[in-house]
C-alpha cells in the first residue's frame, strides 16, 4: 500500500478553484510517472484529504472522475485501486489534458472535426443496415422520454452508430474515446439545460438528412447541431444567417437535423 508520506512528497497544495480537477490532474499523473502502480491501494479519503489540503467530498469527486475513466477499480470495502492499464484507458491517457475546466470546449472542438467528417462520410457510405440501427435508437429515445437515466445515453450511442456508418476505422476510434469524454464532461451539463423533446426532434432530423446522402449537406446539419450545442451551455444567442438548406422540398429541416446529442 502507498504510504501518505511518499504521496506527499509527490503532491502541490491545491487551489480553491477546480480543486477536483487538479487532484484527480495529480493522481492521475501520478499513475502515469509509476508513482502509483497497477495493484496499488489508494490511500484513504481522509489521508488524501490532508495530502493535497482538500475536503474528503473533493476528494471523492475526484476518485469519481478517475473511476469513470477507467484509472482507478473499486474493490468494495477492500478499497480503491489503481487499475491495470487497458487499451481504453490508453486512449484516455492521449487525452488527459481534458480533465481541466476547457474540457467541455475542447470536446465540442474535437466532435466537430470528427462527427461533421464523419456525417459526410456517412451520407454516401450509410447502408440500409446503418440507418435501421439509427432508426432503433432513435425509437428507444422516444421510448425513455420520462427517464433521464436511459435517454441521455441514448443520445451518445447515436452519435457513435453514426460514426460507425461512415465506415472509417479511425474515425470510430476516435468516436470512442470522446463518447467516453462526453459521458463524463457534458452529459451533467447538457441533461440539465436540454429538452428531451427538442433532443428527440434533432436527432430524427439527423437521420433524415443522412437518407437524403448529400455529403455536404450532412456535414452542414452536424456542425449547426452541434454549435447550437455549444450556444445552449454557454448562453450565446444563436447565429444569425441561413439554416442549413431543407432535404428536400417537403422533408424535414436540417436545423432539426442538427446531428447527435444536445450532451454535445
Amino acid at each position: 500500500m502507498t504510504e501518505v508520506p511518499r504521496l506527499a512528497d509527490s503532491v502541490r497544495t491545491i487551489e480553491v478553484n477546480s480543486a477536483a480537477h487538479q487532484v484527480a490532474a495529480q493522481i492521475f499523473g501520478l499513475i502515469r510517472d509509476g508513482v502509483l502502480k497497477a495493484g496499488d491501494s489508494l490511500p484513504s479519503e481522509a489521508e488524501l484529504a490532508t495530502a493535497f489540503g482538500v475536503g474528503r467530498s473533493t476528494i471523492r469527486e475526484a476518485k469519481g472522475a478517475l473511476l469513470a475513466r477507467g484509472f482507478l477499480v473499486s474493490r468494495g470495502k477492500r478499497g480503491t485501486f489503481v487499475a491495470s492499464p487497458t487499451a481504453e484507458s490508453l486512449d484516455v491517457e492521449m487525452l488527459a489534458h481534458l480533465l481541466s475546466d476547457e474540457a467541455i470546449h475542447d470536446i465540442y472542438e474535437a466532435r466537430q472535426i470528427v462527427e461533421v467528417g464523419a456525417a459526410r462520410l456517412a451520407a454516401a457510405r450509410a447502408r440500409p443496415e446503418d440507418l435501421h440501427a439509427l432508426d432503433r435508437i432513435i425509437g428507444s429515445m422516444e421510448r425513455a422520454l420520462p427517464d433521464d437515466e436511459t435517454f441521455w445515453p441514448l443520445t451518445v450511442e447515436f452519435h457513435r452508430q453514426l460514426v460507425r456508418a461512415s465506415h472509417n476505422r479511425t474515425l470510430i476510434s476516435l468516436s470512442q474515446v470522446i463518447s467516453r469524454l462526453v459521458m463524463v464532461h457534458q452529459m451533467p451539463v447538457y441533461r440539465s439545460i436540454v429538452d428531451k423533446g427538442e433532443a428527440l426532434s434533432e436527432h430524427r432530423g439527423l437521420v433524415e438528412v443522412l437518407r437524403v446522402g448529400d455529403p455536404e449537406q450532412a456535414g452542414t446539419a452536424m456542425a449547426h447541431h452541434l454549435d447550437q450545442s455549444d450556444q445552449r451551455r454557454t448562453g450565446a444567442p444563436e447565429p444569425s444567417g441561413e439554416a442549413p438548406a431543407q432535404a428536400d422540398a417537403s422533408g424535414p429541416d436540417p436545423t432539426d437535423a442538427r446531428g447527435p446529442e444536445p450532451v454535445a
